[in-house]
């Protein structure tokens, strides 16, 4: 949803219909111009599956367009996790 023409609001909700179950919500928000984007997003996860436990993380994508994407995630537990790609892969 546009705030303006540059910031908008991210939410997305995955539910599983046959279980009636959330599987993943979220909640950003986007910058944006003709250079770059950057997302910051809080999500949580419900699954629970053997081994699999809920959980909750902050990301953090920086794209510039036409270079390539940087990507930082933080779990509640502190992990943090990097990514990185061009746009030549």
């Amino acid at each position: 949803m546009a705030i303006t023409q540059d910031w908008s609001l991210l939410a997305n909700l995955r539910y599983d219909i046959a279980t009636e179950q959330t599987i993943t919500d979220g909640l950003g928000l986007r910058y944006q111009d003709d250079c770059f984007m950057l997302d910051v997003t809080y999500q949580r996860s419900f699954i629970r599956d053997q081994d699999i436990e809920p959980d909750e993380r902050f990301l953090v994508n920086f794209n510039l367009k036409y270079l390539g994407t940087y990507s930082l995630s933080t779990e509640a537990n502190g992990v943090f996790d990097a990514t990185g790609s061009d746009t030549n892969d």
